[in-house]
């Protein structure tokens, strides 16, 4: 009678095994969904000031490097100027802006961020990791898969 009732107990615990979510897929700290566009306004500023002043990302292109780094190309616009592109790489959790040649990489954020170094240099310019932080308003520039998040993510400070 204990293995009858032991067999439907196993099966409902498999079944309920089987609807957990996955492991999480990584994601890079940088925008990597082609064809997204994030524009940044600073709302302390006047009006016209704000447009003068807006920055405006858009990712290109984005691909899958052999050696399974990411390679990202973005357009940046600063309010009506002409845009001007650069060229990303993730690998490791870090990002890397890849020179015009295509032959040096120079970190922007260290591998295994967040969760290796919380301050490191680059050239002139300091960075520290603050803590974690989360957007305040509608989230609606995020991925679908990020939304139930809240928008939390990582704040970073350069100097």
């Amino acid at each position: 009678m204990t293995r009858h009732a032991l067999l439907p107990a196993t099966l409902l615990l498999g079944l309920a095994a089987c609807r957990q979510p996955g492991p999480q897929i990584p994601r890079p700290y940088t925008a990597a969904e082609e064809g997204l566009t994030l524009v940044y306004l600073n709302p302390s500023l006047p009006g016209a000031e704000q447009a003068a002043r807006r920055l405006q990302v858009r990712v290109d292109k984005v691909v899958d490097r052999e050696d399974g780094a990411l390679v990202i190309f973005k357009s940046f616009t600063v309010g009506t100027q002409p845009p001007f592109q650069a060229t990303f790489v993730v690998k490791g959790d870090g990002v890397g802006l890849l020179s015009a040649d295509g032959r040096t990489e120079t970190a922007i954020l260290p591998a295994g961020f967040p969760d290796g170094p919380q301050t490191w240099t680059r050239g002139d310019v300091a960075y520290r990791i603050l803590g974690r932080a989360a957007w305040s308003g509608a989230a609606s520039v995020l991925p679908e898969d990020r939304r139930a998040e809240g928008g939390v993510g990582t704040w970073v400070e350069a100097r």
